[in-house]
């Protein structure tokens, strides 16, 4: 506990200034390489220190909401939960600071608290956690391991190996993952220090994300930037230079994922056999196509995908290029497979898809990776909506929450405010 008062008093001092020194340079950071970071940051910090947060231009940054108290909210009564959100939105109105989403302090939430964010009027959340295989635990000492597991305890992360690191709608919410080990697991938990061990553990989950087209909301403190500036540099400098990445803020990505629900497939039947399928969707839409070789197309988009020239083709023969599911299949399956852009039809029998699920079983929602490795491994001609605007392969956010500004604000935690 001694340890961690120091540590805290490296970051924060009595007064804003070692505060808004970091941040200032947080941000020039993010000037420099045209990025917008995300800032979730918890309402009453923002009301006793309004000064730091207004000196900050508001095109420079995505402020978010961290909770009106850095609690946990999952012990808290509904009636509660809502007025805190209402408190904590007018807070962040008095200040003029604009904010479109919400993260909840220690990424702890329940079906409650996420339902109610929606009907007050927040259009994102960014508190599901996805577990990145990047440390060799075999090579940390007991005490490390001690720290990793209680960390991974407290957060109850999903891990890769099951998860899709993508946006998930959930009615009028948009769940955006946020990904870990985060700055404050290696820095402060397991005291990795080293600027070029850090870098490599970041830049392994950025290879996992671009090798299964996936989205990195990498995690960091503003309070400890100048601890891992250069290798934040490192790796922002090598994705903003990468013409397949989409570098965007939180909002950004909730934005799109908006637009691209909007999406819609319709197919139409000619004769001979023939079909007309068109697309529906807005400029920036990446229309994608596999197996089929009669439709003109770009080969070599993303794995055995090619993007489809125009916004109508005509196909010959069968089967579909479509995904059928049984009408008894959960919504919450079927929303998946619609936020992974594919055209699918409910229907109580095969129509010729080129995959058709019929039966609950076949489909797990705990396991993503292994319903996409289902669907991707047919031979059958599938066509879908890619997951990222303007042809990008994969996406980028630099986010990082805010619950203090001054040592005061962190003591007061403990005080539930």
């Amino acid at each position: 506990m001694f340890k961690r008062f120091c540590e805290l008093f490296k970051h924060y001092g009595f007064t804003p200034r070692r505060f808004e020194k970091a941040l200032q340079e947080f941000v020039q950071l993010a000037r420099q390489y045209s990025f917008v970071p995300t800032f979730p940051v918890t309402a009453c910090v923002v009301k006793r220190n309004i000064d730091v947060f207004q000196k900050v231009d508001s095109h420079s940054v995505d402020w978010a909401v961290h909770g009106l108290n850095h609690i946990d909210y999952t012990q808290l009564t509904l009636q509660h939960v809502n007025h805190d959100y209402q408190r904590a939105q007018s807070i962040f109105n008095g200040s003029h600071l604009s904010y479109h989403g919400f993260r909840f302090p220690f990424l702890r939430r329940n079906l409650s608290c996420i339902q109610a964010l929606s009907e007050n009027h927040f259009c994102w959340d960014s508190s599901e956690a996805i577990e990145w295989d990047v440390i060799d635990q075999t090579q940390l000492t007991k005490k490390q391991r001690f720290a990793y597991q209680k960390i991974m305890e407290s957060y109850h992360p999903v891990p890769e190996s099951k998860a899709v690191s993508l946006p998930v709608t959930q009615k009028k919410l948009i769940e955006i993952p946020v990904s870990l080990p985060d700055d404050d697991l290696l820095l402060s938990r397991l005291n990795i220090c080293d600027h070029q061990t850090i870098w490599d553990i970041w830049h392994q989950i950025l290879e996992r994300v671009i090798a299964r087209g996936e989205h990195f909301a990498l995690q960091v403190h503003p309070e400890r930037f100048l601890h891992y500036k250069v290798p934040l540099e490192r790796l922002v400098r090598e994705i903003v230079n990468d013409k397949n990445a989409y570098v965007a803020s939180l909002t950004e990505i909730s934005n799109w994922w908006i637009e691209k629900n909007n999406f819609r497939f319709e197919i139409e039947t000619l004769s001979d056999g023939q079909y007309k399928i068109r697309a529906k969707c807005t400029k920036r839409a990446s229309i994608l196509i596999k197996n089929e070789k009669s439709v003109k197309s770009s080969p070599g988009f993303f794995e055995d995908y090619s993007i489809l020239d125009g916004h109508e083709w005509i196909f010959s023969g069968n089967p579909l290029p479509v995904i059928g599911l049984h009408p008894e299949i959960q919504p919450e399956i079927v929303q998946f497979l619609r936020d992974e852009g594919y055209f699918i039809e409910i229907s109580s029998e095969n129509k010729d898809y080129a995959i058709y699920f019929d039966d609950k079983s076949q489909l797990n929602l705990d396991d993503k990776v292994h319903i996409l490795h289902t669907i991707e491994s047919t031979q059958n001609p599938l066509v879908r909506f890619w997951r990222w605007p303007d042809q990008k392969q994969y996406a980028f956010t630099v986010s990082g929450d805010i619950d203090a500004v001054v040592i005061q604000d962190y003591f007061n935690r403990f005080r539930g405010c």
